[in-house]
């Protein structure tokens, strides 16, 4: 993963923008990330093997901690649970169930990142 201080972009004009102008850019695209994701029900690939499902609805300013509605492990649904970032090794969307028995319209989004 290329520290912040490594990239360089140009800007419209042709001009390096400054880093901070970058770690903004940066900041902003999680911030919206997270937001298109709240509501979203999403499979979590943990470290240890296990595959659970959920409803994302949040996640903490330091971007440790999941917050995970009616997270189902297989053995039962847990109605709110924290999830740690760290022990996700992926986080993919899940279309919503299709009543009429048509292919969904939008491909999955997935999100991972290494520790």
């Amino acid at each position: 993963m290329a520290n912040v201080a490594e990239v360089s972009e140009v800007g419209v004009d042709g001009e390096e923008q400054p880093e901070d102008e970058i770690r903004a850019q940066m900041r902003e695209r999680t911030l919206k990330m997270w937001l298109a994701l709240r509501n979203s029900r999403v499979k979590l690939n943990l470290y240890s093997g296990v595959e659970v499902t959920g409803v994302f609805q949040a996640v903490d300013a330091k971007h440790e901690n999941l917050v995970i509605a009616d997270l189902d492990s297989g053995i039962g649904v847990v109605p709110v649970a924290l999830v740690r970032w760290s022990d996700v090794l992926s986080m993919t969307t899940v279309p919503p169930a299709e009543t009429n028995g048509s292919a969904p319209t939008t491909p999955p989004t997935r999100a991972s990142h290494a520790s």
